[in-house]
């Protein structure tokens, strides 16, 4: 029988290295990817205010890129305005003299037409631009949230005094941690049993 208890004992021992093997390549491979979402979101860094230090956001390549983006539509929106309104200015005000030559106040007349249609499908090109400018900066709100979560997470798994992956019960192996309450942690376990 002691034999037996041995054996079961080796066999605990070798499914529980297994496990956090598994447990430590997860959590290695997380960070990493956590790493990559970094450069491309933004990361926390630590600021100091006065006596107190402060955590501050600092956006990622993808929010610079974005807001690029968006400084150029503005750019170009500023700009198309200023085509209309330079055309607009060639109009003669309504009331005033016509010029003696009605040809000429012909062809501004249909530049004038030619010009309001061209900047309404420009207008009509930079808006559609421009919510989707918004909505990428939406999705991009809600990833940078789901980051940052991720980065908390990671903080109080570093953090817990079972971050070393400990047998419970002689049965189960704490492997990484899923979330933390105010008064508890949910670790992913495995019944070594």
């Amino acid at each position: 029988e002691r034999a037996a208890k041995d054996a079961e004992l080796r066999r605990v021992d070798g499914v529980k290295a297994l496990a956090v093997k598994v447990a430590q390549f997860e959590r290695e491979r997380s960070r990493r990817e956590m790493a990559e979402t970094g450069l491309r979101l933004g990361s926390v860094s630590v600021q100091r205010a006065g006596a107190a230090l402060q955590e501050v956001w600092e956006d990622g390549g993808a929010f610079a890129a974005l807001d690029e983006r968006a400084r150029r539509l503005a750019a170009a929106k500023e700009a198309a305005d200023e085509q209309r309104k330079a055309v607009k200015r060639n109009l003669p005000l309504p009331g005033a003299n016509a010029p003696s030559d009605p040809a000429e106040a012909s062809k501004r007349q249909a530049e004038f037409v030619l010009s309001e249609e061209v900047h309404k499908v420009r207008s009509a090109n930079l808006k559609r631009e421009e919510d989707a400018v918004g909505r990428e900066r939406e999705t991009l709100e809600r990833e940078k949230q789901a980051h940052i979560r991720e980065l908390k997470r990671a903080r109080d798994e570093e953090a817990s005094r079972f971050n070393q992956h400990p047998l419970l019960g002689g049965r189960y192996v704490l492997m990484n941690m899923l979330g933390r309450g105010g008064f508890s942690e949910v670790y992913k376990a495995f019944d070594v049993v």
